[in-house]
């Protein structure tokens, strides 16, 4: 590792953070989320964060949390069993 990259001073453009941010964007071409838009849209998730999206009720995740030392491998242990137990 090149010892120059951690010693780098980050600069700040002092001027973009003294400018209006939100206040001067023109959104005027945006046209208006509707309850059309809304009823066909879909929620996608990139495969790479799929592992990250899994719904668990809180009692659940309490439980685990509370007797185990690593609750997500724990979950992951009892699922996988699961699994196995289902497969043909």
């Amino acid at each position: 590792m090149n010892e120059n990259v951690l010693s780098d001073i980050s600069q700040v453009d002092s001027e973009a953070m003294e400018s209006p941010m939100d206040g001067s964007i023109d959104c005027s071409d945006i046209p208006p989320l509707t309850e059309a838009f809304f009823k066909n849209a879909s929620l996608r998730i990139p495969p790479s964060q799929v592992a990250r999206w899994l719904k668990v009720d809180v009692e659940v995740l309490e439980w685990f949390q509370a007797n185990s030392g690593d609750p997500k491998r724990s979950m992951n242990e009892v699922l996988r069993e699961y699994v196995a137990g289902r497969s043909v």
